[in-house]
């Protein structure tokens, strides 16, 4: 019998993906996981730490990407599935997969998780960080006027242990979005459009690279 597992994923990366988008952003040599995220069912949330590594929590990870029966849901899919293709060896097929946020999406919802919550009545509360934003302070580069690269745990132990626990809450608030979602613009074929849509966007369109810069040229 199928089961759901609920995932999501924190990085850092020097690639700015609102500049090169999601598929290049994965792909990026600099870009790797820092916290991956996930609940089995209604299970309590586990959190990969890569700077507290646990490998027996990373293992069964991996075991549940093997496993036919899970079903990993994400919000907004081509992210969390590339982030743990490229970045974490971990390949999940597209038909075990649900991404949340198409299927919100599907309803009219709003596609941003915190927004879309709040549209369902959820507490606000969960989805915001009091002061600094762990995203600009660990996901990225430092500004170059500091010395160092990146700031890791031991520049700001709390902060972290904060984006932790925003990290599970998060799983979480997807887990009940997930739950209260109406299916019913989302059924077979319209899933299976969005399955083309993925593998498409994957793999990508075959173009003539000559012919384009043959145009550029003028010639």
């Amino acid at each position: 019998m199928s089961y759901y597992v609920y995932f999501d994923s924190e990085t850092f990366s020097e690639c700015d993906i609102k500049k090169a988008g999601t598929y290049a952003y994965v792909r990026h040599p600099s870009t790797e996981w820092i916290m991956l995220q996930y609940a089995v069912g209604d299970g309590d949330v586990v959190i990969v730490d890569k700077y507290g590594y646990n490998e027996a929590d990373f293992a069964f990870l991996q075991r549940l990407a093997a496993d036919p029966e899970a079903v990993f849901v994400f919000w907004n899919a081509p992210f969390d599935r590339g982030v743990l293709k490229h970045c974490a060896g971990v390949d999940i097929p597209v038909k075990r997969t649900v991404d949340a946020m198409a299927v919100a999406a599907s309803a009219s919802l709003p596609l941003s998780l915190a927004m879309c919550g709040q549209a369902m009545g959820l507490s606000a509360e969960q989805q915001k960080l009091k002061g600094k934003d762990p995203i600009n302070v660990f996901c990225k580069p430092a500004p170059k006027n500091r010395k160092v690269r990146r700031y890791t745990p031991e520049h700001y132990p709390e902060l972290w242990q904060a984006f932790r626990e925003y990290g599970a809450r998060d799983v979480e608030t997807m887990r009940t979005i997930h739950k209260l979602l109406p299916t019913t613009n989302m059924r077979r074929t319209e899933r299976n459009l969005w399955e083309l849509d993925t593998l498409i966007n994957e793999r990508g369109v075959r173009v003539d690279v000559e012919l384009i810069h043959a145009v550029l040229a003028g010639i």
